[in-house]
Parts: structure tokens; C-alpha cells; sequence
């Protein structure tokens, strides 16, 4: 994930987070793979 900010924000980082979850890996294959919350602004 910092790999991907880096290279597409060119030091103008947004505010933003990061987490780890102990749920996330629960089910298995069928369990949750990556969660994303996102809003969106254009100014």
C-alpha cells in the first residue's frame, strides 16, 4: 500500500490510514481480502 501511494501521489500524500484487522482473515478463501473506505473530493 505505501509502495502504491508513493509512486501515485509524488510526495503530495493524502490523509490516510492504514489498519490491520484480526476478523479480516476469518472464513478463509471466502473471507474478506481488502477493505477500502474511501470518500472522494473535487474541489
Amino acid at each position: 500500500m505505501e509502495k502504491v501511494i508513493k509512486e501515485r501521489f509524488n510526495g503530495k500524500y493524502p490523509a490516510r490510514k492504514s489498519m490491520q484487522t484480526e476478523f479480516a482473515h476469518r472464513g478463509g478463501q471466502d473471507g474478506l481480502l481488502f477493505q477500502l473506505d474511501v470518500i472522494a473530493y473535487k474541489g
